[in-house]
């Protein structure tokens, strides 16, 4: 049988109302259910069909000087899975969907050091002692198909843009990458479908302009420029910082048929060395 039932007509008032200012080491509601087997400890229910906006679990920790204050935390000792979303959404229109949204900002006219974190994933394994063990940090898998042959379906697995400011020495770095400590570290793995282009470096004055490194079958190898207009501005300049060593099966160079340039030019500006 139920303990207690609370059946509330009223349509703005609070239906239950603790004001507990006082508490200081305490906690305010604690909740015990050591026998749960397949039920909740606290089960939230909203089948409204009312389109306002509208928060179904709301935490303000409200007070700007309670630095250390931590709005909401989880502790889980034994469950596989610590924080589990499941978002579903069916609607027919436009619509703008997000799964799981971080809005921080820092304000206040500070003149001393800080350190901000949009989002920290810390994962560690350091017991094992045999097996073969996998972790992986941070993985995204979004799909997006049309059920139709219609339309243009976009998909992206990861959007990243840092905005820097002018002010001071300031510095911007869209992603950096660190692998260390293994036997072999690999800073960046790219599988890309074959034919297409596995490095695409757009250009930021026109991103019709490009730099690209496409891998096909057997390892070839294709560096591409490419610019988006008649001419043929898009050179491949290397410069190198010590001698340059090519180890492979030959060495063969095309002129485009259009290019109306030299195929082969040794331009050597140290002139008491022999240029070929």
């Amino acid at each position: 049988e139920v303990a207690m039932h609370i059946e509330a007509s009223q349509t703005t008032a609070n239906v239950l109302d603790i004001t507990a200012d006082s508490v200081t080491t305490a906690n305010v509601i604690d909740v015990s259910a050591d026998a749960l087997t397949q039920g909740s400890a606290i089960k939230i229910n909203d089948n409204s069909s009312n389109n306002s906006a509208r928060d179904l679990v709301l935490i303000h920790q409200q007070h700007a000087d309670a630095t250390s204050a931590t709005a909401l935390k989880v502790i889980s000792a034994g469950a596989a899975t610590g924080m589990l979303l499941d978002k579903d959404f069916s609607d027919t229109n436009a619509s703008t969907i997000t799964g799981f949204q971080v809005d921080l900002d820092k304000t206040g006219t500070s003149t001393t050091s800080n350190t901000i974190f949009g989002v920290t994933i810390d994962v560690d394994n350091t017991t094992a002692t045999n097996g073969t063990n996998t972790m992986t940090g941070i993985q995204v898998t979004p799909t997006l198909t049309h059920a139709a042959d219609a339309g243009t379906p976009t998909v992206k697995g990861a959007v990243i843009t840092a905005t820097g400011a002018g002010n001071g020495s300031s510095v911007a770095t869209g992603m950096e990458l660190t692998a260390t400590g293994a036997d072999t570290n690999k800073g960046l793995t790219i599988n890309c479908a074959d034919g297409g282009q596995d490095l695409l470096i757009v250009s930021s004055a026109d991103v019709a302009d490009y730099f690209a490194i496409e891998v096909t079958a057997n390892g070839a190898t294709t560096l591409k420029t490419y610019e988006d207009g008649a001419g043929h501005g898009a050179d491949l300049t290397m410069d190198i910082d010590g001698a340059i060593k090519i180890d492979g099966d030959g060495v063969e160079i095309e002129n485009d048929s259009s290019s109306g340039a030299t195929a082969l030019l040794i331009d050597n500006d140290d002139t008491d060395e022999i240029a070929l």
